[in-house]
């Protein structure tokens, strides 16, 4: 018979989210599995906790967690980056950057998938003070800001009509060496006018 870890990790689990009660059955037979002394991994908590995470049940992923670093099994980045993404999406991106300084303190350097979800959420929030200071904490920290963090932030002070810092954010982005892309030009208009300068005439509607 396939085991509790095996189902866990099979496709199925992966690619068909199981809805709530389902998947309080799943974490059923996954503290079942524990009590019957089978060996958990990193793959197996990583697994279930993607299913709390897409579910939106933050508070089990948090207490999950927890069990996991219990059991000497220490989180891995795909770790971090389901629980930032799982609390941005429930608007809680306080307690994602928590999570983020977390990582930190425990010697795990974030990626820029990390960064631009925690600023993603504090944008959605209109928190762009804070959206900022995790932009300015990324590129502290030697990472070259993407395409992806520029445009979150130019959209959200172009809807803000903050055309200003909108302008300076993509004067900052093309002296990187970054060119805006076909998402860039969804959020805004622009005009080229003579050289190599762009003009920012409003945003969408």
């Amino acid at each position: 018979m396939e085991s509790h870890q095996t189902f866990l990790l099979s496709p199925f689990w992966w690619v068909h989210w199981p809805k709530k009660g389902e998947l309080m059955k799943h974490r059923a037979m996954f503290e079942l599995m524990l009590q019957k002394g089978e060996k958990s991994n990193i793959f197996t908590y990583n697994a279930l906790l993607r299913g709390l995470c897409n579910s939106g049940q933050w508070k089990d992923a948090m207490m999950l967690l927890n069990d996991m670093v219990e059991q000497g099994i220490l989180p891995d980045i795909c770790t971090y980056n389901m629980l930032v993404g799982g609390l941005c999406k429930e608007g809680m991106a306080k307690k994602a950057s928590e999570i983020l300084n977390t990582m930190i303190q425990r010697g795990m350097e974030p990626d820029i998938i990390a960064y631009t979800t925690l600023i993603d959420g504090y944008c959605f929030l209109g928190q762009i003070d804070e959206a900022m200071q995790v932009f300015a904490s990324m590129v502290s920290r030697c990472f070259k800001p993407n395409v992806i963090a520029y445009n979150m932030l130019i959209n959200f002070y172009c809807k803000s009509g903050r055309m200003d810092d909108a302008m300076k954010l993509l004067g900052e982005m093309r002296h990187g060496g970054l060119m805006p892309n076909t998402v860039t030009y969804s959020h805004h208009r622009w005009v080229m006018s003579t050289g190599s300068t762009w003009i920012c005439t409003g945003a969408l509607k």
